[in-house]
């Protein structure tokens, strides 16, 4: 609902598509991360079928990589400890 955000068209819009990417360089010199999200809003007309959202909640710790699938070595591998407490 952008209701609130502008005049009374924004009503009628809806985000129709959210892309993200994260790139991670990790070198001798160290490592640098970039992320950019991109969220494309459209103007709704007709019937629109809503689907419920996919929610992800990550509730223990667990350990992630990213590896070159040409050759399957880790590029990269993180650990993610938890949210933090409210």
């Amino acid at each position: 609902d952008f209701s609130l955000m502008s005049s009374t068209r924004a009503r009628n819009l809806f985000i129709s598509k959210i892309i993200h990417k994260a790139v991670i360089d990790v070198d001798e010199g160290g490592t640098e991360a970039a992320a950019a999200t991109v969220i494309q809003l459209t103007r709704f007309s007709g019937v629109f079928l809503h689907e419920e959202p996919i929610q992800l909640t990550f509730s223990r710790p667990f350990l992630f990589y990213l590896r070159d699938i040409n050759i399957k070595v880790p590029l990269f591998v993180g650990r993610f400890s938890g949210l933090p407490m409210p």
